[in-house]
């Protein structure tokens, strides 16, 4: 599973959540460009930091994971998800905000209902 940090910032508080799905699966903890070792150069937008992701699941040689993330790591998640959906295994979101993102032919998840 992949665990992406709200930004901009480190991924050492994502600790608690990766600890309670330790035993279920391998967590990789991802720090966006200008984080934590890497280089504050880089491009920092969410494009580049979806193909950072691409480029760390190849590295590990997955073919399908689980990603999810904090506050704007689970909107790159979500990014990520719609832009690799046959990548993903599953999304978890913690605080994201998600709002300017769509992708076409997902409808609602739930039906309004009257009571």
């Amino acid at each position: 599973m992949l665990l992406c940090s709200g930004g901009p910032g480190c991924c050492d508080y994502l600790g608690p959540v990766a600890a309670m799905v330790g035993d279920l699966a391998s967590v990789i903890r991802f720090e966006r460009r200008g984080c934590g070792r890497s280089d504050p150069a880089a491009l920092y937008n969410l494009e580049s930091a979806v193909e950072d992701l691409e480029v760390v699941r190849e590295h590990y040689g997955f073919k399908h994971w689980m990603v999810g993330g904090h506050s704007w790591g689970a909107d790159l998640a979500l990014a990520y998800a719609l832009g690799h959906p046959e990548r993903v295994l599953g999304l978890v979101g913690i605080a994201g905000a998600g709002s300017s993102m769509t992708a076409s032919g997902i409808g609602p998840t739930f039906t309004d209902a009257t009571t």
